[in-house]
C-alpha cells in the first residue's frame, strides 16, 4: 500500500510496461554520419506517418487528391501548384470505385464504349474525376494508340472496367486488350509520319506493388527551425527539422499535436543533416 492505495505497480512493472509501449508504437531514432563527418539522429519518418495514418483524429481529415474549387483558394489541394504543376508522378496514382482500383498510365474502357488513359485525378463538387488522354484504335482494331495531344475529363461514373477486368473481358466487346498500346502519334514538330512508341508500362507499376492495398501521396511540408537558445551559457544554438501533413485543412495544420519532430542538432548544419531526411525520404 502507498499512499493509501493498494495494488499499485511497482517502479519494475512501469519500465517493463513502457519498453512494451516503446515496442509497439514508438518512434525509433536513426544514428547517421554526415558528409561532413557529423553524427546526428533523425526520428523514423514512416513510422510518424503510418502512425498518422492510422490516428482515426487525424486520418478522416487528410486529403490525398487536388480539388477544382472554381476561384475559391483557402486549402492546399485547391492550389495550381497540387492541381496542375505538380508531375502526375508524384501525386495520387489511383481511385477507388465500383469495387475496382483505376490507376492513372492505365487503359481504361468507358461506359461508353471509347476508351481513356487517366493521367491524373481531381476532385470537384465531390465527385471524382480524370484527367486523360484519348485512346483511339489501331487501323487494324489490333492495339490502341494514346493520343496524347487530346486532353478531356472524364467522371469516375463514366468509368466501366479496370485495367485487369479489361484484360479479362476485352474479348466481349470485340476490342484489343489494354496491354496491346502500340504508340502515340507523332507531335507537329516531328517528320516521317507514323506513330511514336509509348515508353510508359501498359500496368501502373504501383498496381503491382500494392497488391490489391489503396495508394495514396501524402505530401509534406517540411521546415528547419533556427532555434536560438543562447539566453544562457548551458544552451548553444541548434537547428531542427520538423514537419506536417500539407493534406489537412488550414484550421488543424498548425496545431502542435499536428507538428512532428524529425531531427535536431547543435553541431550538424542543417543541408547535411537534410541528406539523412532525404535518405528516408528515398
Amino acid at each position: 500500500m502507498a499512499l493509501g492505495l493498494e495494488d499499485i505497480p511497482s517502479d519494475r512493472v512501469m519500465d517493463e510496461i513502457d519498453r512494451s509501449l516503446q515496442e509497439l508504437c514508438g518512434i525509433q531514432s536513426l544514428r547517421y554520419e554526415g558528409v561532413l563527418g557529423h553524427i546526428y539522429y533523425a526520428n523514423d519518418l514512416a513510422a510518424i506517418i503510418a502512425q498518422e495514418m492510422a490516428n482515426p483524429t487525424v486520418r478522416k481529415h487528410i486529403r490525398f487528391y487536388p480539388e477544382d474549387a472554381g476561384d475559391k483558394l483557402s486549402e492546399t489541394w485547391q492550389a495550381e501548384r497540387w492541381k496542375n504543376e505538380l508531375d502526375s508522378s508524384l501525386l495520387t496514382p489511383m481511385i477507388r470505385t465500383q469495387n475496382q482500383d483505376f490507376f492513372t498510365d492505365e487503359v481504361t474502357l468507358l461506359r461508353d464504349g471509347t476508351a481513356c488513359v487517366p493521367f491524373r485525378w481531381l476532385s470537384r463538387r465531390n465527385e471524382m474525376f480524370a484527367r486523360a488522354w484519348k485512346v483511339i484504335l489501331s487501323d487494324t482494331r489490333s492495339g490502341w494508340i494514346v493520343d496524347a495531344t487530346q486532353e478531356c475529363e472524364v467522371p469516375s461514373s463514366d468509368f466501366l472496367l479496370s485495367y485487369p477486368q479489361f484484360a479479362q473481358s476485352h474479348h466481349h466487346y470485340n476490342l484489343p486488350g489494354p496491354s496491346q498500346v502500340f504508340g502515340k502519334p507523332p507531335c507537329l514538330k516531328t517528320s516521317g509520319g507514323g506513330i511514336l512508341p509509348w515508353e510508359k508500362p501498359t500496368v501502373n507499376p504501383w498496381r503491382e506493388r500494392s497488391k490489391g492495398h489503396r495508394v495514396v501521396a501524402c505530401p509534406l511540408w517540411l521546415y528547419c527551425d533556427d532555434t536560438s537558445g543562447n539566453l544562457s551559457k548551458k544552451w548553444n544554438k541548434h537547428n531542427s527539422f520538423l514537419f506536417t501533413l500539407a493534406g489537412l485543412p488550414r484550421r488543424l495544420v498548425h496545431l502542435e499535436s499536428n507538428i512532428h519532430f524529425l531531427s535536431t542538432s547543435n553541431i550538424a548544419p542543417p543541408l547535411e543533416m537534410l541528406d539523412g531526411i532525404v535518405d528516408q525520404l528515398e
